[in-house]
C-alpha cells in the first residue's frame, strides 16, 4: 500500500486516491457552444491563459482548481507555469495535463472560451477552441472546433469534437495531434499522430471507475405540440451499461437538465426506469414563465413546485426522491426522460440538456499512513554567560542554520560560520542556559561541535568538557549524572554530524551546558544543540472516511480517532455505513509510529592502557555488563561487544572494541575505545622510561626521541599495533634522535627503546 510518511506532532491532510480512469468513446453528449456566451481567453499562437475554476477537481486523485490553458489545444492541469508548445509529443510521462487534440494551432480566426455552467454540486466548466485554424493559418484550411467539460462532483473528463476535419488529410482527425490524458501517477493516451481512432468518434468520456459516473441522452428535440392536438411527447434516453441495484450498489446522485420553452406551465417531465417505474419530476409548474435552466434534480433538494421558472438550482423531484421510488432496480439499461406538452398551443421549445450521474455506494478510508517518531527537542530560548564575538549570536545554537535535517539529531552540519554557530571573545568557562519549552523527560543530547574551519582567525577549535544540569524552573539546576563529558574535537571543515551522548531519563524545562575547557584556543565556541526526550507516541490527524451512494455517515468500529495520541506499532482503524437498503459495508486502515531514533549510550569508557607484565597477555573484559544505554522507546536494548569479552590481547599492542546498542526497533548506536596493552617496566626499565622522551606526539612527518639518561641506546624498532615492525635502528649511541615517519599510516605506533640493560616502549598517534 501507499505510505504516507510524517513528523511527529505535523498533522496529515490526506487526500483519497481514486485509482485508474475509465475511457469511454461510445459517449454520445453533444457539444455545448459557448463561443457567444463564455469569456474569450484572446491566446494568441502558442499562448497560453491561467484560470481558477470555482470548485476542486480531482484529476485521478490529484486535486487543484488551477488550468493552464494553451491555444494549441490542450491544458496543463495545477499549475500556473509551463508550456504547451506546438510541437505536440506522445504522452509519456510529462506533468499531469488534458489534451483532447493536442496540435500546432494559429490565431487568425475564432479564439479559446471558458464557462462554468450548472449550480453546486452539479456545475461543469466548459473550454472551447472555436474556430481555431492549423498553423500558418492558411485560410484555404478549414479551422477546428472542440471542447473539454470538466464535472464536478463525478470529475468526469468529457472531450466534445464539433469539426476536427481541416480539409487536410496531413492534419484531419488527429493526423497531427496527441490526444489523451496525464496524471500525477498514470497516462491515458488515446491517440498519436493517428487519425483512425478518432475517425467517427464525436466524444470520449474520462470517468473515475466503478464509484460516480454520468451519463447524458441526446439533446436538440423540438417540443412543438400541433394545434388540433392536446399533448406533444419529446423523449430521451440514457443506456447504462453499468450493472448494480439501487439501494444497494448505486444510487442516483443527480438528473440535470435545460429546456427553453416560454411556458413552462404546460410541460410535465418524468422520468422511467428500466424496469418501467415512472417518477414525475415536473408537472406542470412555473406557468406562463420560461426555460429550466440547468435544473438539477436531487434528493433532499428544495420543493419544485415552490419556486419559479426557470428553476435553476436543485430540487427534490416533485413525485418522491430517486431512492424511495427505484430502490433495489437494476440501473442496467434504457432511462427515459419524457417531456409532455399538456395543452395545444403555439408555444414552442427544445430539449437543451439532459444528464444523469450515479453514484456507488461505497465508503472510503484513507490510505495507510506512517508516522515517523522523531521525538527530538529543539529549544525555543538561549541565554549565556559569554561574551559573543566575531559577529556571532547565541540563538544560531538552536535555529538549525547549517543543518542538512533540521531538527534530525542525525544531520549534518555545514562549515561553520559566525550566522549557523556560536563564538565567545577570549572566554573559556563559561555556561548556556537552554529553555526548551516545556516540560520533558529527556535521555539524551546531540551536539555539533565548532569545525576548525569556524569563524575567527585561524579557526576556532570548539569546547572540550562539558557538564550538564537540568531545572524545572530555570533557576535552580541539578547536575545530571555521568557528566562531566568530553566533546571531541573536529577537524574536519564539514559537513560534519553530531556526537550524542546519553543519561538516565530526565524531568526538565532549561537545561545548563557548562564549559570547563575548550579544544586549543581562548575561544569557547559550538555548532548547534539539540536533545531527544523519552516520548515513543504520536498524534495523528487524518480526513474522515466518506461514504458515496447513501445519505448515512461511517462511524469508527475499531482503532483510534484522528487526533488520538497512537502508540508505537500499528494500529488499525475499521469503520462501516449503512446502506439505503440495511446492507453494511466496511474498509480499514493501518497507522504505523515507527521509532527511528538510536540508542545512546550513557558513559562510553575513554581509552585507556593496560600494563602487564615480562610476556603476559591480557584477557579482554565483557563490558556488556558495565556499559548500559538508554533509549526513547525499547525497555529492552541489546548490547554486543567486538571482540567478544575473554578475547586475547598481546602486549603492546591496542585494540579497538566496538560497543554496539539496538532496540526493538532495530536502531543502532555505536561506541568505540582503544586499549593499549603494554609491559610493565622493572626499576632500570623505568629509570629509562623517565630518561625517554619524545615529541611531538600526536606528528605528523618527524619525531624527535631525546636520552637524558647515562646508558646509551642501542636498538630502536618501531612497530605497529599488530606488532609488525616498521622500522629498526640499530648502534644508536647519542642522546638526540630525530626519525622520519611521513610515511607511515595514519595510526598508533609503539617505539621499543633498548639499552644494555633496560627497554621502555612509547606510543606515538601518526595524523
Amino acid at each position: 500500500m501507499k505510505k504516507i510518511t510524517l513528523l511527529v506532532f505535523v498533522l496529515c491532510s490526506y487526500v483519497a486516491s481514486y485509482g485508474q480512469l475509465m475511457v469511454d468513446d461510445t459517449d454520445t453528449t453533444p457539444f455545448e457552444d459557448i463561443s457567444a456566451t463564455g469569456t474569450a481567453l484572446g491566446l494568441t499562437d502558442d499562448g497560453e491563459e491561467n484560470i481558477v475554476i470555482p470548485f476542486e477537481f480531482n484529476l485521478d486523485g490529484q486535486v487543484s482548481s488551477d488550468l493552464r490553458i494553451g491555444n494549441n489545444g490542450g491544458i496543463l492541469y495545477g499549475v500556473t507555469e509551463g508550456d504547451l508548445f506546438a510541437g505536440n509529443l506522445p504522452l509519456d510521462g510529462q506533468s499531469p495535463r488534458i489534451v483532447p487534440f493536442w496540435d500546432d494551432f494559429d490565431d487568425e480566426t475564432g479564439d479559446v472560451y471558458w464557462e462554468v455552467r450548472g449550480t453546486e454540486p452539479a456545475r461543469r466548466v466548459i473550454i472551447q477552441w472555436e474556430d481555431r485554424p492549423h498553423f500558418p493559418g492558411q485560410t484555404e484550411i478549414d479551422p477546428a472546433t472542440f471542447q473539454v467539460v470538466l464535472f464536478e462532483t463525478t470529475n468526469d473528463i468529457l472531450f466534445v469534437y464539433e469539426d476536427v476535419l481541416f480539409d487536410d488529410p496531413d492534419f484531419d482527425n488527429g493526423q497531427s495531434a496527441t490526444i489523451g490524458v496525464v496524471s500525477e501517477t498514470t497516462v491515458y493516451q488515446y491517440a498519436f499522430n493517428d487519425p483512425v481512432p478518432l475517425d467517427g468518434i464525436s466524444a470520449i468520456r474520462y470517468s473515475l471507475a466503478n464509484e460516480t459516473f454520468t451519463v447524458c441522452g441526446p439533446t436538440g428535440q423540438v417540443i412543438d405540440p400541433d394545434a388540433s392536438n392536446d399533448g406533444d411527447t419529446v423523449t430521451s434516453i440514457i443506456t447504462v451499461a453499468e450493472n448494480g441495484t439501487i439501494g444497494n450498489e448505486f444510487s442516483i446522485e443527480s438528473l440535470m437538465l435545460s429546456i427553453t420553452h416560454d411556458f413552462v406551465g404546460d410541460l410535465d417531465l418524468n422520468l422511467t426506469s428500466p424496469q418501467g417505474t415512472t417518477l414525475i419530476l415536473s408537472n406542470e409548474n412555473g406557468g406562463s414563465g420560461n426555460n429550466y435552466t440547468d435544473t438539477v434534480f436531487q434528493d433532499g433538494g428544495d420543493p419544485i413546485n415552490a419556486t419559479s421558472p426557470p428553476f435553476t438550482g436543485t430540487f427534490e423531484p416533485q413525485g418522491g426522491t430517486f431512492a424511495d421510488t427505484f430502490m433495489g432496480e437494476e440501473i442496467n439499461g434504457d432511462w427515459t426522460l419524457t417531456i409532455i406538452d399538456v395543452f395545444s398551443s403555439s408555444d414552442m421549445g427544445t430539449l437543451d440538456n439532459f444528464c444523469m450521474t450515479f453514484v456507488s455506494f461505497a465508503i472510503l478510508c484513507p490510505e495507510d499512513i506512517e508516522v515517523v517518531n522523531n521525538p527530538t527537542i529543539v529549544p525555543v530560548a538561549v541565554t549565556t554567560t559569554f561574551t559573543p564575538g566575531f559577529n556571532t549570536v547565541p540563538e544560531a545554537l538552536i535555529d538549525g542554520s547549517g543543518l542538512s535535517e533540521f531538527p534530525d539529531v542525525n544531520a549534518t552540519h555545514d562549515d561553520t560560520s559566525p550566522n549557523n554557530s556560536f563564538v565567545s571573545d577570549n572566554e573559556i568557562t563559561g555556561s548556556f542556559d537552554f529553555d526548551l519549552g516545556g516540560t520533558f523527560i529527556l535521555n539524551g543530547v546531540a551536539i555539533w561541535n565548532q569545525n576548525a574551519g569556524g569563524p575567527g582567525g585561524g579557526g576556532e577549535e570548539g569546547i572540550n568538557e562539558i557538564i550538564l544540569s537540568a531545572s524545572s524552573d530555570g533557576v535552580n539546576y541539578t547536575v545530571i549524572p555521568d557528566f562531566p563529558v568530553t566533546v571531541d574535537q573536529v577537524v574536519e571543515n564539514g559537513p560534519v554530524g553530531p556526537e550524542q551522548f546519553g543519561f538516565i531519563d530526565t524531568e526538565a524545562a532549561f537545561i545548563r551546558l557548562e564549559v570547563l575547557s575548550n579544544h586549543g584556543d581562548d575561544d569557547t565556541g559550538f555548532a548547534e544543540i539539540a536533545f531527544v526526550g523519552t516520548s515513543c507516541d504520536a498524534i495523528v490527524m487524518f480526513d474522515f472516511p466518506t461514504a458515496t451512494g447513501t445519505p448515512n455517515a461511517p462511524i469508527q468500529t475499531g482503532g483510534l480517532e484522528s487526533g488520538a495520541v497512537y502508540p508505537a506499532g500499528t494500529t488499525t482503524n475499521t469503520y462501516e455505513v449503512a446502506g439505503n437498503d440495511g446492507s453494511i459495508l466496511s474498509c480499514s486502515f493501518d497507522v504505523t509510529v515507527v521509532d527511528e531514533t538510536q540508542p545512546f549510550f550513557i558513559g562510553c569508557l575513554d581509552d585507556f592502557e593496560v600494563n602487564q607484565e615480562g610476556n603476559a597477555t591480557v584477557t579482554l573484559e565483557d563490558f556488556t555488563v558495565s556499559i548500559i544505554a538508554s533509549d526513547n522507546c525499547s525497555e529492552s536494548i541489546t548490547i554486543t561487544q567486538d571482540p567478544i569479552g575473554g578475547t586475547i590481547l598481546d602486549q603492546n599492542t591496542v585494540q579497538t572494541v566496538t560497543m554496539t546498542a539496538t532496540d526493538a526497533s532495530g536502531n543502532t548506536a555505536i561506541c568505540t575505545f582503544d586499549i593499549t596493552v603494554l609491559s610493565s617496566l622493572g626499576i632500570d626499565d623505568e629509570t629509562l622510561n623517565d630518561a625517554i622522551s619524545i615529541y611531538p606526539n600526536p606528528a605528523r612527518d618527524v619525531i624527535t626521541l631525546t636520552n637524558t639518561g647515562n646508558e646509551p641506546i642501542t636498538q630502536i624498532t618501531i612497530v605497529d599495533i599488530n606488532g609488525r615492525v616498521i622500522q629498526s635502528i640499530s648502534n644508536n649511541s647519542i642522546s638526540e634522535r630525530q626519525i622520519n615517519i611521513s610515511t607511515y599510516a595514519t595510526g598508533v605506533y609503539f617505539v621499543q627503546i633498548e639499552t644494555a640493560t633496560a627497554s621502555a616502549v612509547k606510543r606515538i598517534i601518526k595524523q
